[in-house]
């Protein structure tokens, strides 16, 4: 092998090993970390993820784009009626309209709807960008210790 061949092998390892050992997943790199602080309007309260420390939290994300996340956020929405926890549910349509219609639709808790449409800032935060959507299960300390919750993992955190 000439010496381009090598240099050439070895810059290509290299960018190979550094692209690689990024963790980009929020299931993988968030679990553990402290959820980061939010506040979300809509006509009925305005809410913040530091004003309910001391409970545990749900936080999901949703969008009529991605039927998992909207059965997910239902599922949640009805879960956390009858367990009696708080579940904060952000929709990321880019109409508004379109996620009124759903909430009437699938019978949501209005008081716990919150439409952020594409605030990048708010989903950058949450590794909410690119992919699929999650759900953060949140305990009283702020830390964040599940992603995309079961309900057996819902009901045995809680």
């Amino acid at each position: 092998m000439n010496i381009k061949s090598v240099i050439s092998l070895t810059a290509l390892a290299l960018f190979i090993l550094f692209a690689t050992s990024g963790n980009y997943s929020p299931a993988e790199s968030a679990v553990g970390s402290m959820a980061p602080n939010f506040t979300v309007t809509n006509e009925h309260t305005t809410l913040s993820l530091q004003q309910l420390r001391g409970n545990y939290v749900l936080v999901t994300f949703w969008d009529s784009t991605q039927p998992e996340s909207r059965i997910a956020n239902i599922s949640h929405d009805r879960f956390a009626a009858k367990a009696g926890f708080t579940h904060i549910a952000i929709n990321t349509d880019r109409s508004q309209a379109v996620f009124g219609q759903l909430c009437r639709i699938d019978h949501l808790n209005d008081a716990t709807q919150f439409h952020c449409g594409d605030n990048r800032q708010l989903l950058s935060e949450w590794k909410q960008l690119d992919g699929p959507l999650h759900s953060f299960l949140i305990d009283p300390q702020g830390t964040i210790i599940a992603i995309d919750p079961t309900p057996s993992t819902l009901a045995d955190s809680i």
